[in-house]
């Protein structure tokens, strides 16, 4: 005769919901308020980039100007020279100023006035991963203040919002490293390339290819960091509010029957 293995009954643990209900609540807000900063500042901040950009487009066509004309001038003395060494001074000085190229500030003008908004891949893109961090963050805001009562439900919300930062950080990485990445390359590329860094692999300065594309692997190595870390807390959550003390902790506060409003001993396991 096989005997029965009789349940046990597990002592209640509060203290692991209400903790985590707090850092919800501090977490969550701190995330709630970020969400609320890029805004702002995907709102104001072209007010504050574009005429510092403009007047660094002007002072550079301001020098170009002066730069021209001193060109023209030195060659007007190249030309008036009456002595061989004096036509090679004046040769000199207007082949090295010539050399002296500045990098073309206006495609770095064109792309701090860019907005990702212009682009409706991206536009997607960053309007959805706002949405729903905000989403998420507020979510758990509410199951923190849940926790600290210890209700069941909220303790299903901590957990629930928490496997879905875990799969929105994933999506993410996947979308930038599919998507954002490639986007912001091309353009970069063009960005260096404009400002006479070469294209290929030369032995002159860093090419504008390699430049962009060592950009792009910095963005991809810091999106997958973030991911990992970001992702930290959320497990954390999940394991601890899934074991049996918690559970219980929350599950005491259910009527053992419909009909008994008064608060359970535990949890059988």
């Amino acid at each position: 005769m096989v005997n029965k293995q009789e349940g046990k009954w597990v002592v209640p643990n509060p203290q692991v919901p209400r903790t985590f209900g707090t850092m919800n609540i501090v977490f969550g807000g701190l995330l709630l308020l970020l969400g609320v900063g890029y805004i702002a500042l995907w709102v104001i901040m072209p007010y504050y980039t574009r005429p510092i950009m403009a007047q660094a487009v002007q002072q550079q066509a301001d020098r170009k100007a002066q730069r021209e004309t001193k060109l023209a001038d030195l060659k007007r003395q190249e030309d008036a020279a009456k002595t061989k060494e004096g036509k090679e001074s004046f040769q000199t000085q207007r082949e090295n100023l010539e050399k002296d190229v500045e990098p073309d500030m206006s495609e770095l003008m064109e792309l701090s006035n860019w907005n990702v908004f212009s682009d409706l891949r991206l536009a997607i893109y960053y309007c959805t991963e706002l949405g729903t961090g905000i989403l998420l963050n507020l979510l758990a805001v509410v199951s923190g203040v849940g926790l600290l009562g210890l209700a069941e439900w909220a303790r299903r919300l901590a957990v629930g919002a928490a496997w879905a930062k875990i799969v929105r950080w994933v999506a993410m990485t996947i979308v930038t490293m599919v998507l954002v990445l490639p986007i912001t390359t091309q353009k970069m590329e063009k960005v260096y390339s404009k400002m006479n860094l070469p294209r290929g692999g030369g032995s002159g300065p860093i090419a504008a290819v390699g430049m962009a594309q060592m950009q792009a692997i910095g963005g991809a190595i810091f999106m997958v960091f973030s991911a990992v870390i970001a992702s930290i807390y959320p497990g954390l959550s999940i394991w601890f509010l899934t074991r049996p003390q918690a559970r219980a902790a929350c599950m005491a506060r259910l009527p053992l029957n419909p009909l008994d409003p008064g608060d359970g001993p535990g949890e059988p396991t």
